[in-house]
Formats: C-alpha cells, structure tokens, sequence
C-alpha cells in the first residue's frame, strides 16, 4: 500500500522521459531509475533522477531558470541529496542541498542546502525588479485592484485552506544559505545569509560590506495571522556602482558617485494591491549624480521655466512616507552648479495630488514658484506660477 502511494506521488511530479508534469510549465530531458525493497516489516528506497538541459518556464517577467544538470541521489527512503547547476536570467548558480522526507499521511520535507550565485551580475538583478515592478506592482494602482477581504477571509480562501498549502509548505522545514559571489560590479560587495521557512514563518536575510558599499535585505511573513503580516526592510548604500538605474537614466553609470536607497515596509495581506492600500512605509533615495532621462516631466519643466536641461549631471533626493494610498509628504530635490529645484506635496493613488517647487537659478538669481498636480493614474499636470 505504502509503495503505491510513494510511486503515485512521485508520478505527479515525473512521468516518464518524454512527458514531465510539474506545478509550472517546463521542458527537457529526464531520467529516472527508482528501486523499492521491500519486506515483511519494512521498506527501502534506491533511487537515482537526472534532469538535463532542463528549462522551467515562468510567467511573463519571472526569470528564466534552466537546469544544465540537476541529480537527486538516494540510498534509503527518508534521504535525498541533490545537486544542481544551471542559470538564472544568464546568471550561473549551484544548489546543494540534503532532503529528508518523511511519509504519513503527508509528505514532509526537511530540506537544508546552498545557494550560490557564481557570478552576480547586479545590472541583470536590477533590471529583472525593474520589469518585475513595472508589470505587476505598477497594475496595483488600479481602482479595480481586488481588496484581501471583498470576497471574505482571502488569506484562508487563497492560500491557508488551499490543498498545495496544507499538502507542501505546512509540511515542509527549509534552512538554506545564500551566496551572492564575485559582483560583476566592482564595487559592490558579495551577499550572503539565508532563507528559513516552515508553517508559520518565511525569512529572507542577506547582507554585504566592503570598503566601498553596505547592502541589507531583510523580509519576512508571518503566515499564522488571518491575514498575514510582511515586514520589509532594504538599504543599499553604494559608492561608485557602476550601474544604469532604470525609470532615471540609461548610459549614465559614469556620472554616480554615490546612491543611497532606504525602505521600510510593514503591511498586511495577500495580494499586490496591499502594497499600496495596506502599507505604511518610508522611502530615502539620493544619487550623486545622475542625467534625469528626457520625459515629459522634465520637458514640462524647462518649458515652464525656460531652461535646458539636458545632459546636465545633476545632484538628485527623493524621500516619502505612505499611510495606505496616502503619500505625504513627498520631498523631491535636484541641484547642480546652475539651479536649485525643490519639491514638496502629497500624493493619493485614488484621488490624486500635487506637488509645490521652488526653483533658483544660481546664475540668474532668479527664484520662481509653481504647481504641479498629480493626476490619480500618476500623470503630472502643470498647474501655475507665482
């Protein structure tokens, strides 16, 4: 009896060599050879399961993970030890890791293992959050976003009563190590620390140091709550970091000497709106200096001031806190050897805003005034001088 159930759960995740089903698309070659001893009063396990150029297809902008060789090794019923090497977005990385599992009337796994990036290239991590941010965070600002609690206790509904729930990740422990190596970029430090979860709690905590920068990244979620709890915590402090910054410049990595970005985030729920409707948070960002990238903002700007700034290296500060939708106050500074621009006001993602600027021309001495109202799908408005 036993036999068959193992066999069957295995079956659910490898068919045979030519048919492969797996809770996400994928394709590839696999094979497998996988012996069960069994006596009177128990049973034992050999099994050996190679996964060759084997390619996990992801939903649009989630980072394509292709296995060049992963093994997974048994000599009893309750061990596994695996292996793997492959590529994240490009990025090659290894995996290590011994899994004991156990079989009741769940699987349960204890899995304890190795992450290492082998090359970091932190443009490609950068631009992977970018189209990640601008796909589906960005989608959250939606009047239609769903709401965790419209159709009753979501976090239940969703994900806590849920059979892949209460079948894999109640039942599964993992302590793993993180390993962010030899940064493309040299003066951004290597990362390392760790990813722990089991039913009631997932951390995420990696940090790095050298003389130049100071990386922390810290999250975690508590899944007991009705709905849970998230608490997220970044700093990146680089000097020198020979990176392009998407949404602010291209082609302009040899102008930063510095960027500073701090955020904290607590807020409850499940879906990606709640970053926004159920968040309080607090936002630093500086850059010293950056080419703001010719967008309509800034065309409005030397319009309604007439200058020119383009190709002008400029000093750039950006700093807010949100209560729910609610984004006050929001500070915003540039400068340069010419002007001074600074910017202050507040913002709802529902109902809109604006944004009061002082502006003075070192040259000129001259000091100018003005408004710009936000509409409430971001879209900046000139308003007026005085």
């Amino acid at each position: 009896m036993k036999t068959t159930i193992i066999l069957n759960y295995l079956e659910t995740l490898f068919i045979n060599n030519s048919n492969i089903k797996t809770p996400i698309n994928s394709k590839g070659n696999i094979d497998f050879d996988i012996k069960i001893f069994e006596s009177d009063k128990n049973f034992d396990l050999s099994s050996i399961i190679n996964l060759n150029k084997f390619i996990l297809l992801q939903e649009k902008f989630f980072p394509i993970i292709f296995l060049k060789n992963a093994t997974i090794n048994s000599n009893s019923m309750n061990q596994f030890l695996l292996n793997i090497d492959g590529t994240i977005n490009s990025l090659d990385f290894n995996y290590n890791a011994s899994l004991n599992f156990d079989f009741n009337l769940f699987p349960s796994w204890k899995i304890n293992g190795t992450f290492t990036l082998l090359e970091t290239n932190y443009q490609v991590l950068l631009d992977l959050f970018s189209d990640l941010y601008n796909y589906y965070i960005k989608d959250a600002t939606k009047e239609n976003a769903p709401k965790y609690e419209d159709l009753g206790p979501a976090w239940e509904n969703k994900f806590s009563n849920s059979n892949f729930y209460k079948i894999y990740l109640r039942n599964i422990s993992i302590n793993n190590n993180i390993q962010f190596l030899n940064p493309k970029q040299k003066n951004i430090p290597e990362l390392k620390g760790n990813f722990i979860t089991n039913d009631k709690i997932l951390t995420l905590s990696l940090n790095g140091d050298n003389q130049k920068s100071h990386i922390i990244i810290q999250y975690n979620i508590d899944y007991l709550q009705m709905v849970p709890f998230h608490n997220l915590f970044l700093l990146f402090d680089l000097k020198q970091p020979e990176l392009e910054i998407p949404f602010l410049c291209k082609n302009c990595k040899k102008y930063i000497n510095r960027t500073l970005f701090s955020y904290t985030s607590n807020f409850n729920g499940i879906y990606i709106a709640d970053f926004y409707l159920n968040n309080t948070s607090n936002l630093k960002f500086e850059v010293d200096s950056i080419i703001i990238e010719n967008d309509y903002r800034r065309e409005m700007i030397e319009k309604l001031l007439s200058i020119d700034l383009a190709n002008i290296p400029v000093q750039l500060k950006i700093n807010y806190s949100s209560y729910g939708v609610i984004y006050t106050p929001i500070q915003i500074e540039t400068e340069n050897e010419k002007y001074i621009l600074r910017g202050f006001g507040n913002y709802n993602i529902f109902n809109g805003g604006k944004l009061n600027f002082y502006f003075y021309n070192k040259e000129t001495k001259l000091n100018r005034n003005f408004v710009i109202k936000i509409r409430k799908d971001g879209i900046w408005i000139p308003s007026y001088l005085y």
